[in-house]
């Protein structure tokens, strides 16, 4: 019987403090939760994430001591191990393994095409974490599939969808009401493998073709900031692309209502974008690639938002003219997106840890 859930996570974000507030309530058991990190330069919140009762790793010599001692004694707890990447989430799971004892893995959807090295050392690892009371909760279907796909997993460990929750707020009457422009909404780092120069083109692309009635507004932050910039102004672009900078949850919430679509075209693998599932909740469609993992998992084609090719710049003016020339397609096409998001309440995520509960019981 397990009567405690122990995660050790990364860092406190708006989306984890929101899943672990809704586990305290809603689970029924004692709920602990130690980050690795208290913040993280490319993700800079400035709010308080955290609950009194988290706790943040002491290391000495790359490793929490007392979080690896504590796992050997903890016999009715499940510990949640969020990715591989710390030291003492390792210690954890091989510990825990090799004692019989209730682990999951909680990855991110998996980069199937790596070099062969890398995979070899990325199964050698999973395979000697994963035990006979061990699964995996991988983000969304997109991520059990590349989980089996990398053999990251036996064929008899239990592979589980848990992917990131978001809250899904009363959206305001006054989003759906038609507006005098289109308004494209990045928010991502500015950085390269986040496409953003795709989006700037895109505008660009369709205020040559006469569509000058459209907006593209960025919100983050990130080492390709100025270039991004520089670009805007030698397009002559500035009336049309605005620099929002680092925005809170609470302020990019808002943005998001006063937008129109949302584009997440990155041309590299993107293992599950929550800003996707912020943009469906908020009641927007997507443009996106299929390189991002969220998106393939949520995103219904020419019902819920378009998938574009990021090396055909074409694709993705043509599907960008479609909102700027029929702007109710984009209030038709949010409301799925809406109903879409629906679907994925917060209290799935908790189903499928009482699911854990069971199987490693």
């Amino acid at each position: 019987m397990i009567e405690q859930l122990i995660i050790l996570a990364v860092q406190p974000t708006p989306y984890n403090a929101f899943l672990f507030r809704t586990l305290r309530e809603k689970l029924g058991v004692a709920v602990s939760v130690n980050y690795s990190m208290s913040s993280y330069a490319q993700l800079p919140w400035k709010q308080d994430l955290s609950s009194e009762s988290d706790r943040f790793f002491n290391t000495l010599f790359g490793m929490d001591w007392r979080v690896v001692a504590g796992s050997v004694r903890s016999h009715r707890s499940l510990y949640l191990c969020a990715g591989w990447s710390s030291l003492t989430n390792v210690c954890v799971m091989l510990a825990r393994s090799a004692l019989r004892l209730p682990t999951a893995v909680w990855t991110d959807t998996v980069r199937q095409h790596s070099g062969w090295l890398r995979r070899l050392r990325r199964q050698t690892l999973l395979h000697a974490c994963v035990g006979t009371r061990t699964a995996i909760l991988a983000t969304g279907e997109v991520g059990v599939r590349s989980v089996r796909a990398c053999r990251l997993a036996r064929p008899e460990v239990p592979v589980l969808s848990f992917p990131f929750c978001v809250p899904l707020r009363e959206i305001p009457s006054w989003h759906w009401e038609l507006r005098e422009r289109t308004t494209f909404v990045c928010a991502c780092r500015l950085v390269e493998r986040k496409g953003v120069d795709l989006a700037i083109d895109g505008i660009r692309r369709l205020v040559a073709a006469g569509m000058s009635e459209v907006q593209l507004l960025l919100a983050g932050v990130g080492s390709m900031e100025t270039e991004l910039r520089d670009r805007v102004r030698d397009l002559r672009l500035g009336d049309h692309i605005r620099f929002l900078g680092w925005l809170e949850a609470n302020q990019l919430q808002h943005i998001l209502w006063s937008s129109s679509v949302f584009l997440h075209v990155v041309p590299e693998h993107d293992p599950f974008p929550v800003a996707v599932l912020e943009a469906m909740a908020s009641g927007l469609p997507v443009i996106s690639t299929r390189l991002a993992g969220s998106a393939v998992d949520r995103v219904e084609e020419g019902v819920t938002g378009f998938f574009v090719d990021p090396e055909r710049p074409s694709e993705l003016e043509h599907a960008m003219a479609r909102f700027a020339q029929d702007r109710p397609l984009a209030i038709s096409m949010g409301q799925k997106a809406r109903i879409r998001a629906e679907e994925w309440p917060v209290e799935r995520g908790v189903a499928t840890i009482r699911e854990l509960f069971q199987l490693l019981s």
